[in-house]
């Protein structure tokens, strides 16, 4: 088994080193075609064969109303095969919020109740970045319950989401491709998570309005959106690649000149003034800058390290250290090793066909999560990389594919979702 570790590592070692020179001769190549350089905007749709803008957002209310009662059934689904195979298990309709909030879910309850403190186990709840809880305040104070205004936040969001989504998606894909990635988007097994008190679809939101600005070359948008981003998630510093790049393929394909960087490149730092600003949080709160990373350390046990033993290990723990573990090894390291290959795939079967801003990005989530040294929720935080369902069209092109696609992806968030609802280690 040691053998097959080293193998391993060998392997994935190829696969980071192929994936980075990929990308930087893919990116010295755009900037060398000058005026030929990739378009960045995206102010039309690709196809004309919806007429109409009304018909484009009647589609995008049609995905949203999916999804809403996607949600309702999975939940009574959930519910339902409670009551058949826990034994003793009794429905309550007062209780839903509370089964249904899990691990991380809690802390951002105790966040809208109490906020930041730097007294008892609380203190370490600093790590959570601010804008979710801070959103969910706001319905806090008009339903009075913090589950259920952190439910209505992320529901809310999600909706945003697949709605803007889908316009998103409109801009490269043309309608029949756009309504699959955004079910995608629904039905992806970890997908649930946009729905619990977490702050996923309020990122994902973010992200795709962001996405939406870049492409229309609405710099000061998205600087805006990019400082909400990372006010709500670590994954926001990611931003910065898209940005840059993005503002790099438009000066090569424009020119250069000094009015031209100062209206491009000064809305990043609001990037910059989002962390910042979580920076300062943690400052007023804790007297210490960088408190977060301390009890990241010491108390979630997660510190940057080398990426190539952090994607070794992962298999190191499912093989060999917890084997006789299964309540640990399929909920968490089985999708943690699964997500990672299909990241990968993904992005060497599109990178040639999808904005490199979209694959470069991509990557750069990637790398960033193999980063930490215990990759627990892997899944959850890719699930919430938007570029990923527009890269899925250019992969599965068959109807019949896609029919599989997503009754496999529906059934498998069931039962995700079913282990999670039970208190199973899905982060």
């Amino acid at each position: 088994m040691e053998a097959f570790i080293i193998a391993i590592k060998y392997i994935w070692f190829a696969v980071l080193v192929l994936s980075m020179g990929t990308a930087i001769l893919l990116f010295i190549r755009q900037i060398r075609r000058g005026k030929e350089c990739e378009i960045s905007c995206g102010n039309t749709f690709k196809s004309s064969l919806v007429p109409g803008v009304s018909r484009e957002r009647g589609i995008a209310l049609k995905l949203v109303c999916f999804y809403i009662l996607w949600r309702i059934l999975s939940i009574a689904i959930i519910f339902f095969l409670k009551s058949v195979f826990i034994e003793g298990y009794t429905f309550s309709f007062s209780g839903i919020f509370s089964e249904l909030t899990r691990w991380d879910g809690s802390h951002y309850i105790g966040l809208i109740q109490n906020g930041y403190v730097n007294i008892g186990d609380a203190r370490f709840h600093i790590v959570f970045y601010p804008l979710f809880p801070w959103v969910s305040r706001i319905f806090y104070y008009v339903v009075g319950n913090a589950r259920a205004a952190a439910f209505i936040t992320s529901n809310l969001c999600m909706c945003g989401a697949v709605y803007f989504g889908y316009r998103l998606f409109r801009m490269d894909l043309s309608v029949k491709d756009s309504v699959f990635g955004t079910l995608m988007l629904i039905l992806t097994p970890f997908s649930f998570f946009s729905s619990m008190p977490y702050t996923e679809s309020l990122f994902m939101l973010l992200l795709i309005l962001f996405f939406m600005a870049l492409r229309r070359k609405r710099w000061l948008y998205a600087g805006i959106c990019g400082f909400f981003a990372m006010l709500t998630k670590n994954f926001g510093l990611m931003l910065l690649v898209p940005y840059v790049v993005a503002v790099i393929f438009d000066m090569a394909r424009e020119g250069v000149s000094l009015k031209r960087i100062l209206r491009t490149l000064s809305p990043v730092l609001l990037i910059f003034l989002g962390f910042g600003c979580y920076l300062l949080l943690n400052k007023v709160v804790t007297g210490d800058w960088f408190r977060f990373m301390l009890y990241q350390k010491e108390h979630w046990n997660n510190e940057i390290s080398c990426i190539l033993q952090n994607v070794t290990n992962q298999y190191k723990w499912f093989f060999i250290s917890y084997v006789n573990s299964p309540e640990v090894r399929y909920p968490i390291w089985l999708p943690a090793i699964l997500t990672t290959i299909y990241v990968f795939v993904m992005y060497f079967l599109t990178v040639k066909k999808v904005p490199q801003i979209y694959s470069l990005y991509t990557l750069a989530c990637m790398f960033f999560t193999l980063m930490v040294s215990w990759p627990l929720s892997i899944g959850r935080y890719m699930m919430s990389v938007v570029p990923l369902y527009v890269m899925l069209p250019y992969v599965i092109k068959k109807d019949w594919a896609r029919y599989i696609s997503l009754a496999l992806c529906a059934a498998l968030q069931i039962l995700v979702f079913f282990v999670y609802s039970c208190g199973g280690n899905i982060m």
